[in-house]
């Protein structure tokens, strides 16, 4: 399984054209999606891991866990691999923190975890951690979008924010263009 983060330099205008995810060739396969989220490739090829982290705030670069997109920022979305196992998930969120620390200003983010059956007692507090030692990013967040389907476990939800109350507004949706229209619309 293979995290994809795409990006372009900031700051790209919110009415600029939409980037998009894609997972690489044989990689992971995105959660269904009726539009924005995985039909856009933009006709790059799957990018190399080089393992260059820093370089990430301005190119492309493989991760683990799932897909993460900057190239709409101040818009940052997430899409939650549905089988991402624990190391992944902790990877996945060390390598968002430093993502967000390297781009300045406010932000939204719009997570989309349609298709994750369930995130393991260990999963909800490596985020829960993440999120308490990253309180400061967090703060200039307007608003987090959750996309979620029914197989989605609300209560995991409640049980991260429960251990770290988040900084900013969340609410959840059942497609991704309402919340994509709630989270743009957060930034003002």
């Amino acid at each position: 399984m293979s995290f994809i983060l795409k990006s372009t330099p900031p700051p790209a205008p919110p009415s600029s054209g939409r980037g998009s995810v894609a997972p690489p060739p044989g990689g992971l396969s995105a959660p269904r999606d009726t539009g924005r989220l995985a039909s856009l490739s933009g006709g790059l090829p799957a990018p190399r891991d080089t393992g260059r982290l820093a370089s990430l705030s301005g190119g492309q670069g493989v991760l683990e866990g799932g897909v993460l997109d900057v190239s709409r920022w101040p818009l940052v979305v997430l899409v939650n691999h549905p089988r991402a196992n624990e190391a992944q998930t902790e990877q996945f969120v060390k390598n968002l923190g430093l993502v967000l620390r390297s781009r300045a200003g406010k932000f939204a983010l719009l997570h989309d975890y349609r298709g994750t059956k369930e995130l393991s007692p260990k999963q909800r507090k490596t985020m829960a951690d993440h999120l308490a030692q990253n309180l400061d990013v967090y703060r200039r967040c307007a608003s987090c979008a959750f996309v979620v389907d029914a197989a989605f476990p609300k209560g995991a939800l409640t049980a991260i924010f429960w251990m770290t109350t988040p900084p900013y507004p969340y609410r959840m949706f059942p497609d991704v263009e309402s919340a994509e229209r709630w989270a743009l619309g957060s930034l003002g």
